[in-house]
């Protein structure tokens, strides 16, 4: 019985953490009060985007997961695997490509989001 819910928290902490971390993110990003205007500035805002999607889509297979009782291969499940992990490396290249203050985040949440889908998909 521990197990399980050692389980379930360890998951809910894999859900929470990013979704704080956008959160955290988005606010110094909007009290910095960066150039909109710079062009890469712009690829990484579109990239941290991705990420946002990729996070939502990890926050709602988990919430669909624990209310729903699913099997393997549910195909809600796997549009989000899918759908997230494209995201996820959208959000990695922009992250490469872009500069200023999204960068950071936006590589990091890329990389953890997409190795967390990579995990998702090999367990299916």
């Amino acid at each position: 019985m521990i197990e399980y819910w050692a389980s379930e928290a360890m998951r809910l902490l894999f859900q929470v953490l990013p979704v704080a971390y956008v959160v955290r993110s988005w606010m110094k990003w909007s009290k910095a009060g960066e150039d909109r205007k710079d062009k890469r500035g712009r690829i990484a805002l579109v990239g941290f985007a991705a990420v946002n999607v990729a996070v939502a889509l990890s926050a709602f297979g988990f919430v669909y997961s624990w209310i729903v009782d699913i099997g393997f291969y549910n195909p809600v499940e796997m549009f989000c695997i899918g759908v997230g992990l494209l995201a996820s490396l959208f959000g990695l290249m922009c992250s490469a490509a872009g500069k200023g203050l999204l960068r950071l985040p936006t590589g990091i949440l890329s990389a953890f989001m997409g190795l967390l889908f990579l995990g998702a998909a090999a367990a299916q």
